[in-house]
């Protein structure tokens, strides 16, 4: 919840965090599709301190978390293979001083063969400002929003448990459509904010594309097209959630899609954007 400040003076220095969540669709062979990319996603994260990845199933995507500007990473338990592998890998310029992870209880069809979770992991700043970080990546099928709801609540709950008091940053592919029912309940039941969505409203003239946010694009992003992904409409179903508190004060400065360029043969690198998100955090000095 954000809180109100009746004087910037109480708040120290500010401290500039940009996060990136990106779903890498990292399957695995016999289901793979031009495994370049994960070496081209590797080029670009440099800018980014905390990303978050999904679908990381081959091992293959190894590339992208090995890297030296981001010496801390941690895995959601078997990160690889889609027979239990959750897919689920975040790096870190800033020390992980501790994580955790949980496999969904609840899970349909051939999304049960996999073990997709949440992760949490805390983040230090600097000494003394600390951040809980939670990375996701729900149930898929439009058709599936019970199936979510219970993974939500598991993940609800693990918020409950590690981070009551805490800042926290919520993020990953929750397969869940803007304002859809299970936006809702998330945002709803831990008081999160969408920073994509806070940003762009407080713009005075967004693009209709600002707007739209569609992660998941059927039209301009080949890799998503019908014919590959079976699904018929333009879609947002990846997030950046956040919450402060008193003692650490969030704010957005800037929120966006990412690697929506082509690079080669006129397709991106996924078949999702990534969405990042440039937050300031400011603690209090009494």
């Amino acid at each position: 919840m954000m809180v109100a400040f009746s004087s910037s003076s109480l708040y120290a220095a500010t401290i500039p965090l940009r996060v990136l969540t990106y779903n890498v669709w990292g399957l695995p062979v016999p289901a793979e599709h031009a495994p370049w990319r994960y070496a081209e996603i590797a080029k670009r994260l440099a800018a980014y301190d905390v990303v978050a990845f999904e679908e990381t199933w081959s091992t293959k995507t190894d590339v992208i978390w090995k890297l030296p500007s981001h010496p801390y990473h941690v895995f959601g338990g078997q990160a690889h293979g889609l027979i239990g592998g959750s897919g689920l890998i975040v790096i870190s310029k800033f020390p992980i001083l501790e994580s955790h992870f949980e496999k969904y209880h609840d899970c349909d069809g051939f999304e049960c063969t996999a073990g997709k979770g949440a992760l949490m992991f805390r983040v230090q700043l600097k000494p003394g400002l600390e951040v809980d970080v939670y990375a996701t990546h729900t149930n898929a099928w439009q058709d599936q929003s019970l199936v979510r709801s219970g993974q939500l609540m598991q993940l609800v709950g693990m918020v409950e448990q590690y981070s009551i008091g805490r800042p926290i940053i919520v993020m990953g592919d929750f397969n869940s459509e803007f304002h859809s029912t299970n936006y809702d309940e998330l945002q709803g039941n831990l008081m999160l904010r969408d920073s994509y969505d806070e940003y762009i409203r407080g713009l005075s003239n967004p693009t209709q594309e600002q707007t739209d946010g569609f992660s998941y694009d059927i039209v301009k992003n080949p890799w998503a097209a019908p014919a590959l992904s079976h699904e018929d409409h333009r879609q947002r179903l990846d997030y950046i959630f956040y919450r402060d508190t008193y003692e650490l004060r969030i704010g957005v400065r800037s929120s966006a899609l990412a690697f929506t360029e082509a690079v080669q043969s006129d397709k991106p690198l996924s078949d999702h954007y990534a969405v990042t998100t440039l937050f300031d955090l400011t603690t209090r000095t009494d």
